[in-house]
């Protein structure tokens, strides 16, 4: 648990780099919890702490119709607490945030949501092309074309490759700047089907590996992705980012593909990923989801 005082100091710390003043007007400290709650770990106290600094430095709050407004983000799982001025009245989500995979001409029920894509594809920050290496119905290449992102989509299901193919178009013809590549390929082959010249381009990697409802305890399945790390190391330069969805069980997340985590992280860093985090992504009652922020060993 974070000590009170130290929370306080670093806030009036942060306060003094800002142009933040009393006669902006008044403010309110709105808190946030990322993933689930910890013991000790309360974000409406820790908001009440920045208050305090903020009430003693002569701001006014307001709770209700605040002037300005400062965020505060307590992840309980990290310790980790991150705060900052609140810009806009709701996230600016308009689009994507009401798109669902159903929408597009071809979909499966596990498609991946697009802002879980859109996630990940923010946490690889890659500046050249993003590899989706088992695309499936292609989510993570249409939201990569949306946003303005070269993206490579490999399937080993001609069927999948044919879907993902109307859901490019379908994306090009609804706002996308720029055309995913797309092609059938074995994900586990990497350095040997991509063309040499792509192979220059790549830095990133985005994966969503099967997660139908045998997959998160099947150890076969489990080597299958081990093996696909191991591919796309092959074909990215150092620095480079992967992330992950991987699926686990809701009553032990520590439990993966039938193995522990400690497991699954020491595989991939054996093929040269180390990973950075990790977050629990909730599915239903007896699945969660874990998307896993690696970059190279």
């Amino acid at each position: 648990m974070v000590k009170e005082d130290d929370l306080k100091d670093a806030f009036a710390e942060w306060l003094t780099t800002t142009s933040l003043t009393p006669e902006m007007g008044t403010v309110a400290v709105r808190p946030t919890r990322h993933g689930e709650r910890a013991s000790g770990w309360s974000a409406s106290a820790l908001a009440g702490h920045l208050g305090a600094v903020l009430s003693a430095g002569g701001w006014s709050i307001d709770l209700e119709n605040p002037q300005v407004e400062i965020g505060l983000v307590v992840n309980c799982r990290s310790g980790l607490i991150a705060w900052g001025v609140s810009h806009f009245s709701e996230p600016p989500r308009v689009g994507w945030k009401q798109r669902s995979p159903t929408q597009r001409p071809f979909f499966k029920p596990v498609s991946l949501d697009p802002r879980h894509a859109r996630l990940m594809l923010n946490l690889v920050r890659s500046q050249g092309v993003i590899l989706d290496p088992m695309c499936g119905t292609g989510g993570i290449g249409v939201e990569a074309s949306l946003m303005g992102i070269s993206s490579l989509s490999l399937d080993l299901d001609k069927e999948m490759v044919a879907g993902a193919k109307e859901n490019f178009s379908w994306a090009l013809d609804n706002g996308a700047t720029v055309e995913a590549g797309l092609q059938v390929g074995d994900a586990t082959e990497l350095p040997n089907i991509l063309d040499a010249t792509i192979l220059e381009e790549i830095n990133g990697v985005c994966v969503d590996p099967p997660y139908g409802r045998n997959a998160w305890r099947s150890e076969e399945a489990g080597n299958l992705f081990i093996r696909v790390c191991a591919s796309t190391r092959k074909v990215v330069g150092e620095g480079s980012y992967l992330v992950c969805m991987l699926p686990c069980e809701a009553r032990d997340d520590e439990k993966i593909y039938g193995q522990s985590w400690s497991e699954i992280c020491a595989a991939m860093e054996e093929v040269g990923w180390k990973v950075n985090d990790k977050w629990l992504i909730p599915v239903h009652a007896s699945m969660v989801r874990v998307m896993v922020l690696a970059r190279t060993a």
